[in-house]
This record gives structure tokens, C-alpha cells and sequence, in this order.
């Protein structure tokens, strides 16, 4: 095998895009923050999509997930990788505690489900694109 790729690592190849990634994620982090501490409501959220299922709990979860997805893809350290999931979970719910002293916001406990919900499956799909990105 010839010096050059037995040196190669994924790491190397994704370095750009993965810059990249950290941007995007880091900004989506700071848009969901300032939207969930925002003091302005939504009342289109509110409007149930399937059954009980409102848009609000899709976007919570989808939000958490975005929020989850990026650690297992931005950092290498096996405690981050057990704690991230644990970090995020807890940031729900500190979320959720906040909110009740923020004007035109409440405290819900399906929004702290949906941000569970939100941070496994962000979780596995970090875990997933990682093993793809390190298996090429």
C-alpha cells in the first residue's frame, strides 16, 4: 500500500464540509435558543397536524435533534459521546423551566417528551453518519 493512503484519514477528507457542518450547527444553536427563550407566541404552532401531534412538538423535536446530531460528529471524546445525549435531554427541560417565567410562554411536559424524543433520534443519526464517515 503506498505511503499516501496509509496515512489517509476520514478526518483529512471531511475537513471543509465539516467545517462547514460546525457553522451550520452552531448557528441553528443559536437560532433555537433565541427562539425558545423569545417572549413572542406562536399561535400557528398550536394547530394539531395529526391527532393530538401539533406542529410545535414536531419542530421541538426536530430542533432538539438538530441540537443533538452535531456532537457525536463534532467531537471525538467517548465521554462527550455518552454525555452529549444526557447534556441535551437536561437542556429541555432547564428550557421548559425557563419559559415559565418568560411572558406569553408556559411549561410543558410534552415539549420536554418531544425534546427527548428529538435528541435520541438526533443521537442516532449522529452516530450513524459518524460510522459512515469513518468507515470510508
Amino acid at each position: 500500500m503506498p505511503e499516501s493512503e496509509e496515512n489517509f484519514s476520514p478526518e483529512q477528507s471531511w475537513s471543509r464540509p465539516l467545517r462547514l457542518f460546525a457553522l451550520a450547527w452552531l448557528l441553528g444553536v443559536l437560532f433555537f435558543g433565541i427562539l425558545a427563550l423569545c417572549p413572542v407566541r406562536f399561535p400557528f404552532l398550536e394547530y394539531p397536524l395529526i391527532g393530538a401531534l401539533s406542529l410545535d412538538y414536531v419542530l421541538h423535536s426536530l430542533g432538539f435533534a438538530w441540537l443533538a446530531v452535531g456532537f457525536p460528529l463534532l467531537f471525538n471524546s467517548r465521554l462527550m459521546l455518552c454525555a452529549s445525549p444526557l447534556l441535551v435531554a437536561m437542556l429541555t427541560v432547564n428550557l421548559e423551566f425557563w419559559q415559565m417565567h418568560i411572558p406569553n410562554r408556559r411549561f410543558s411536559e410534552k415539549d420536554i417528551v418531544a425534546g427527548v424524543i428529538g435528541v435520541l433520534l438526533g443521537t442516532l443519526v449522529g452516530l450513524a453518519v459518524r460510522r459512515i464517515l469513518h468507515h470510508r
